[in-house]
C-alpha cells in the first residue's frame, strides 16, 4: 500500500511537469518518464488512480480539472505532422553535409505539440573538429530556402540552435538537470549515421536519474573513419573566427564553445523549472 502511494506522488510529479507544457501524457509516456524505477503490474494498477479520458483510441493522464489539454495536444498534433513533414525533407538535404553525422528534432515539434506559429528546432551532432564548418553550411541552406528564422516572422521557419562535436556528448555537470534530460529522451531522430544517437545516449546515462525506466543502448563499437584532422582543425578555426567575429554585437547567453553551439536567447530551462517547482509546492509534492 505504501509502495503504490509513493508510486502515485512520483507519478503526479511527471504529471506536473508535463502540464507546464499543457501536455497530457499517454500511459507509456508516463511509464517513460516517471523519476522511479517501477514494475511494470504496480505501475498499471496505481495509474488507475489518476485522473484520465479515453480520446479516440488513446488513454490521456492528466493533473484533476485538467481534461481540457487533452483537446488542445490533439490540435496541436496535426498541426505538427504536416510541419514535420517539411522538416524530414528538410534534413534529408542537409544530410548531404559530409561533416552531419545526426539530426534531430527538439522542442515543441519532437513533443508533437508544435502550433502554427512554432520554429522547428533541429539538434545536429557534427564530426570531430568541424562544428562551426557544419554550421555555417547549415545556416546557409536554411537561408537560401527561405526559412532562416529572423525578427520577422517567417512561415515554416527552421531553427537550427543546437550543435554538439561527436567528440564531446557528454552534457557538462550544470547541465544535467531534469529539463535537458526531458530534451534528451524527447528527440525525434531524423538523420543517424555510425550510430551517433547511441553513442549520444551512452555518453548521457546520467539521464537514467531522472528516467529509470528508460531503456538506453549496449555498448557499441564506433567504425573506424579516415581522419581528415591536418585539414578541419586549421578550417574550423578559421570558419569560428569569422562566426564569432560576425555575431560579436549580437551575442547574448548564447554558448560558443569550441566544440558545442547553442543558441538559446531565452531560458526556458530557468523558466521551465521555475514554474515547475512553484507547481510542486502548490501541491505539496
Amino acid at each position: 500500500m505504501r509502495r503504490q502511494k509513493v508510486l502515485l506522488q512520483a507519478l503526479y510529479k511527471t504529471l506536473l511537469y508535463s502540464d507546464v507544457f499543457d501536455y497530457p501524457l499517454t500511459g507509456e509516456q508516463l511509464f517513460q518518464l516517471v523519476d522511479r524505477k517501477v514494475d511494470a503490474k504496480d505501475f498499471f494498477q496505481t495509474i488507475k488512480q489518476l485522473p484520465h479520458v479515453i480520446s479516440g483510441r488513446t488513454l490521456y493522464y492528466f493533473l484533476p480539472k485538467r481534461e481540457k489539454i487533452v483537446l488542445l495536444r490533439q490540435e496541436k498534433e496535426k498541426i505538427s505532422i504536416k510541419k514535420m513533414q517539411i522538416v524530414r525533407k528538410i534534413a534529408s538535404l542537409l544530410s548531404l553535409i559530409p561533416t552531419v553525422q545526426y539530426i534531430g528534432v527538439s522542442g515543441s515539434l519532437a513533443l508533437m505539440q508544435a502550433d502554427k506559429k512554432s520554429d522547428s528546432d533541429l539538434f545536429f551532432i557534427t564530426k570531430k573538429n568541424t562544428v562551426w564548418m557544419t554550421r555555417f553550411f547549415v545556416y546557409c541552406f536554411i537561408f537560401f530556402l527561405g526559412k532562416k528564422r529572423g525578427k520577422k516572422y517567417v512561415e515554416k521557419a527552421i531553427c537550427a540552435n543546437m550543435f554538439l562535436d561527436e567528440s564531446a556528448l557528454q552534457f557538462p555537470k550544470e547541465k544535467r538537470n531534469l529539463y535537458v534530460a526531458h530534451e534528451i529522451v524527447q528527440l525525434v531522430s531524423l538523420i543517424n549515421k555510425n550510430n551517433t544517437y547511441n553513442r549520444f545516449l551512452l555518453a548521457n546515462t546520467w539521464v537514467k536519474k531522472y528516467f529509470p525506466n528508460k531503456k538506453f543502448p549496449k555498448k557499441i563499437k564506433q567504425e573506424k573513419t579516415i581522419s581528415f584532422s591536418f585539414l578541419t582543425i586549421p578550417l574550423e578555426f578559421v570558419f569560428r573566427l569569422g562566426q564569432l567575429f560576425y555575431m560579436r554585437q549580437k551575442k547574448t547567453r548564447e554558448v560558443t564553445d569550441a566544440s558545442r553551439i547553442a543558441f538559446h536567447p531565452i531560458d526556458y530551462e530557468k523558466i521551465i523549472l521555475h514554474e515547475y517547482e512553484k507547481r510542486k509546492r502548490k501541491y505539496g509534492i
